[in-house]
C-alpha cells in the first residue's frame, strides 16, 4: 500500500469525509487521478465508515439499556430485602451493641412524676408516689397527698407538720375517715371527719352526729375553743355557759341564750360583725355589732377581750 493510501487510511478511520480528504490532498499538490486511485485501492472504504458509526451508535445503546436494567435490579434487591426484613424481624440474631446504663432512682422518679400530670387526680398521684418511694416531700405541702400518706403509715401526727389550722383540720378529718383513729384529732374528737369547706346545713347535720355521743358539760370549754378557733358558728348550739367563763356574767341583763352568747363570742374574738346576722332579735343584733366597738359598754368590752 503506498504512503497516499496509507494517508487516506488513516484520515478515514479518524471520521474525516472523503470530500475532506481529497481537498486536503489538493492543497498538498496531489493529482485528482493519484487521489481517485488510492480511494480505489481501498476496498469498502464507505462501507468502514458506516459500519463504524452503526458500531458507535450500538455501543451507546447498549450502555444506555444497561443501565435502565441495572438500576431496575437495584430496586428489586432492594425491595426483597425489605420484605425479607419485615417477614423475619427479629428471627435474626442482633449485633451485640454497648450497654445503655440503667436510669437512676431519681430519674425513674421524675419520669414518673411527669407521668402524675396527666393522671385523673395528680394529688392521689403523687400520694401513691409518696407511698411507694417512702418520701412524704414528695406532697410538698398538700393536704390530700400527706393526709393519704399518713393513713398508709399509721401516722396521724405527720398531719401536725401543717402550720395552717385549716390545713391541719382537713388533713386530720381526711387521716380519721381512713384510718378511723381519732388519737390526734383536738378539741375532743371534734375535728375528727370535720371539713372546714361544708356548707353550713352539712356542718350542722355533722356535728349533730359527734355531739350525739358527746360529753357536752364536761368539754363545754372545748367546744367554745373549737368556736373560736375555727369560726365555726354552727357549733355554738352545743355550747352552754360555765360558771367560770367571764364574760357571761356581765351580759345577763340582756337576756341572751347560750347560742347567742357563744356567738358574741365569736364576733369579739374574730371581728367579724358578719356572723351577728345570726342573730335575729333586732336589740341582739345591735349589741352584737357594738361589741366589736366596744359601743356598749366598757366592763362588757374588757370582759370579752
Amino acid at each position: 500500500m503506498s504512503q497516499l493510501t496509507n494517508y487516506i487510511q488513516k484520515e478515514l478511520d479518524k471520521g474525516f469525509s472523503k470530500d475532506l480528504i481529497t481537498k486536503k490532498l489538493l492543497q498538498a499538490n496531489y493529482t485528482q487521478q493519484e487521489i481517485s486511485d488510492s480511494f480505489k485501492s481501498l476496498k469498502s472504504a464507505e462501507p468502514i465508515l458506516r459500519r463504524k458509526f452503526a458500531d458507535t451508535l450500538h455501543l451507546e445503546t447498549h450502555i444506555r439499556w444497561s443501565r435502565w436494567v441495572f438500576g431496575l435490579l437495584a430496586l428489586v434487591v432492594v425491595l426483597v430485602l425489605g420484605f425479607l426484613v419485615y417477614q423475619y424481624q427479629g428471627a435474626f440474631p442482633l449485633l451485640p451493641t454497648e450497654e445503655q446504663p440503667e436510669p437512676s432512682q431519681k430519674e425513674l422518679l421524675q419520669a414518673e412524676i411527669r407521668h402524675c400530670n396527666n393522671a385523673e387526680d395528680r394529688r392521689l398521684c403523687i400520694a401513691d408516689l409518696a407511698i411507694e418511694y417512702q418520701d412524704i416531700s414528695l406532697c410538698d405541702g398538700g393536704v390530700l397527698c400527706t393526709a393519704t400518706f399518713a393513713a398508709a403509715q399509721n401516722d396521724g401526727a405527720l398531719c401536725l407538720r401543717f402550720q395552717d389550722q385549716d390545713k391541719q383540720t382537713s388533713c386530720l378529718s381526711l387521716y380519721y375517715e381512713a384510718t378511723g383513729d381519732s388519737t390526734y384529732c383536738t378539741a375532743a374528737d371534734i375535728l375528727c371527719g370535720y371539713r372546714h369547706d361544708a356548707s353550713y346545713d352539712e356542718k350542722k347535720i355533722f356535728f349533730a352526729e359527734k355531739f350525739a355521743s358527746f360529753n357536752l358539760e364536761e368539754n363545754q370549754e372545748d367546744i367554745l375553743e373549737f368556736v373560736i378557733e375555727n369560726n365555726e358558728p354552727v357549733v355554738c348550739e352545743y355550747w352552754k355557759p360555765g360558771a367560770d367563763t367571764s364574760f357571761v356574767s356581765v351580759l345577763t341583763n340582756y337576756a341572751l341564750e347560750p347560742y347567742e352568747l357563744c356567738i358574741i363570742a365569736l364576733v369579739s374574738s374574730s371581728q367579724d360583725t358578719e356572723y351577728c346576722t345570726l342573730l335575729t332579735e333586732n336589740v341582739k343584733n345591735r349589741l352584737c355589732l357594738n361589741i366589736v366597738t366596744c359601743s356598749t359598754d366598757e366592763e362588757i368590752c374588757n370582759a370579752l377581750h
